[in-house]
């Protein structure tokens, strides 16, 4: 059983862009309830992903954790992220980062999941950083993380790839499978969980 299809990544590795493609098939993408300012001046793929976000006051989210309608929250750089219960429900694709995932693992919550990480060397967005603060903090998320079914390696990636990919897993073709095929190169998938 697929279940969920969970993405995770550090910054720049692809997360917005292969949820994108998600959303392109139909699937239906986790909106994230966040107290951070919305951000101005982004490219498409961005802006797509910044429109994922309800953004709210620190009062309002304060108020949804106490009435019991948040599954999953963090704080990160002073704001609030979490998804709300409705939306761990009803939406088929989440990005969540390795601390999150490690919460839902310890919760139970994994079962029947598919957890995709794309463990990219980082390009685009991420190489515009200039101080280098979102690096520090995912080597220092992802050291040891192994809380995924599968893994994307290549150093870039191609919408034909990806969506080659998802039918893959959907179509179980590595369902039973301890590695790829030979003849599978663009993407390396790592069986761990």
């Amino acid at each position: 059983m697929i279940g969920k299809y969970i993405l995770v990544g550090k910054g720049g590795s692809g997360k917005d862009f292969v949820a994108s493609l998600f959303e392109d098939l139909g699937y239906r993408i986790a909106r994230s309830v966040t107290t951070r300012q919305r951000r101005r001046g982004l490219s498409l793929l961005d802006q797509k992903a910044e429109n994922r976000y309800d953004f709210v006051e620190n009062h309002d989210f304060k108020r949804l954790i106490d009435t019991g309608r948040i599954f999953e929250y963090k704080t990160h750089q002073g704001c609030v992220y979490g998804t709300t219960v409705e939306e761990w429900r009803t939406a088929e694709v989440h990005v969540i980062d390795p601390i999150g995932i490690d919460k839902l693992h310890r919760r139970g919550e994994l079962e029947g999941h598919t957890v995709i990480y794309l463990d990219r060397v980082p390009q685009g967005r991420d190489v515009r950083r200039p101080n280098g603060r979102r690096r520090e903090k995912d080597a220092r998320d992802f050291k040891g993380f192994n809380l995924h079914d599968f893994r994307i390696t290549a150093e870039q990636i191609s919408h034909a790839d990806v969506l080659r990919y998802i039918e893959d897993i959907k179509s179980g073709l590595f369902g039973d499978a301890s590695k790829p095929p030979e003849d599978f190169t663009p993407l390396q998938y790592t069986f761990t969980r």
